[in-house]
């Protein structure tokens, strides 16, 4: 098939600014030490300081992650379990120091933040290592910045790197970054980030969406130095389809399996209160009070069921179709993307949940509901299980290594792209 020039030319742009976010840094390897790999600096002095709360309008969190819980004295912090979470603002003056909650969190090592300032070489802080003082803590990301030439206000961009999978997500959570606000140099502010996409996208998926071993196996293998969820697809099909991204990934999850959180919609055995798909975890559901998603995605993108390989494939497709149901309820203007798994898993039973789907729907078919089949891409290769001690693309035969996963995303969105646009010309004929 013969590609658009407006598809190819904007999967060389995304890819090529992708390459430029994500250029490779130091990642060092600890897991008990107290090393720093961020410089280190003080905190500006209390009184030297302006407050900025998390619900500040310039402070964008990623569409999705972050869940927003009430705190003592009336303020509010907000928390995400979701390696590939992130924020990005704007900010005068010469620091930002980010103020945590360390309340229920692990003691030893447990998550890894990395982040950008005007986009310089990145910095990296282990928790709950890094983090510095009592009753809360605080994480220094900036310190005695010079201004910039042209006047205009530093950029910050930080990502929830990844984080330890054995580590309950899901319960309390004890798995989370809580983050309660900022200090700023007195008189500072934070001001808009430049060039967020307008487009909102939710992204479901398992530890290749987490991005485990995309680093390859340490020795010793360890989640906070072989995982990093910024180099892996779910960024080159963010850049590529234009939308901000809020990847809601753990690892060993399926529709049926529950992993490192709970099944994503187990029909069989839970019900609407448990549906790990609309929850952010066992307290809080993800829908606001219409049972709607908000912000309103432009794109839903389902990859699971590669956990699922051992469960019979009637009940995959049963869960999947169910899945479809609610969540075309819950975003009913949104594209919906059924994505059968990299490795081939559980084929025909997202077939045919697919099918099911649409032939319920009626009227043709709900044209925002698309299947996306890499295949004829051959994206399956060494990804099938076969040889777990490696191979070219894959460190266990299962997740891609970095340049491997950011290559199927990119083959993710061309193949998203020509099923919209076809569904598109079905519509104007």
């Amino acid at each position: 098939m013969r590609f658009p020039r407006s598809v190819l030319s904007l999967f060389v742009v995304s890819v090529l600014a992708f390459g430029a976010l994500v250029a490779p840094c130091v990642v060092l390897a600890r897991r008990h030490s107290h090393s720093h790999s961020h410089v280190a600096a003080s905190a500006p002095e209390a009184s030297a300081t302006t407050s900025v709360s998390i619900d500040d309008p310039n402070w964008f969190w990623s569409p999705y992650n972050w869940n927003v819980q009430p705190a003592e004295g009336g303020e509010s912090t907000t928390q995400s379990n979701n390696p590939g979470a992130y924020f990005k603002l704007s900010f005068s003056g010469p620091s930002f120091v980010l103020l945590v909650n360390m309340t229920n969190t692990p003691s030893e090592g447990y998550m890894t933040l990395r982040w950008s300032v005007d986009g310089a070489a990145q910095a990296s802080a282990l928790l709950p290592y890094d983090v510095s003082g009592a009753n809360g803590g605080s994480i220094t990301l900036a310190n005695n910045l010079a201004p910039n030439a042209d006047g205009s206000p530093h950029t910050l961009s930080l990502f929830i790197l990844n984080s330890h999978q054995g580590t309950d997500r899901w319960l309390v959570p004890l798995n989370v970054i809580r983050i309660r606000g900022a200090l700023l140099s007195a008189g500072s502010a934070l001001a808009p980030y430049p060039n967020l996409f307008s487009k909102r996208m939710l992204l479901y998926w398992d530890s290749i969406g987490e991005g485990v071993l995309i680093n390859g196996r340490g020795s010793p293998r360890s989640d906070l130095t072989d995982n990093d969820s910024t180099r892996n697809f779910v960024q080159v099909l963010s850049q590529a389809l234009q939308a901000e991204v809020g990847a809601v990934c753990y690892g060993a999850q399926g529709y049926i399996r529950p992993g490192s959180f709970h099944p994503l919609m187990n029909v069989m055995q839970d019900n609407e209160t448990t549906f790990a798909w609309s929850r952010y975890d066992s307290h809080t559901s993800r829908l606001d009070e219409k049972g709607l998603l908000q912000p309103p995605p432009d794109f839903v993108v389902n990859g699971h069921a590669t956990n699922d390989y051992l469960s019979p494939p009637a009940d995959v497709a049963l869960c999947a179709e169910a899945w479809l149901n609610a969540v075309v309820q819950a975003a009913p203007s949104s594209k919906i993307i059924v994505a059968v798994p990299f490795g081939q898993y559980q084929t025909q039973a997202l077939h045919d949940a697919f099918q099911a789907y649409q032939k319920s729907f009626g009227n043709g078919g709900n044209p925002n509901v698309h299947i996306v089949d890499l295949a004829a891409w051959n994206a399956q290769e060494g990804l099938t299980r076969q040889q777990p001690q490696g191979n070219a693309v894959s460190a266990d035969s299962l997740h891609p290594l970095a340049w491997r996963s950011e290559q199927l995303g990119a083959f993710l969105a061309v193949a998203i792209q020509q099923q919209l646009g076809a569904a598109q010309d079905e519509l104007t004929q």
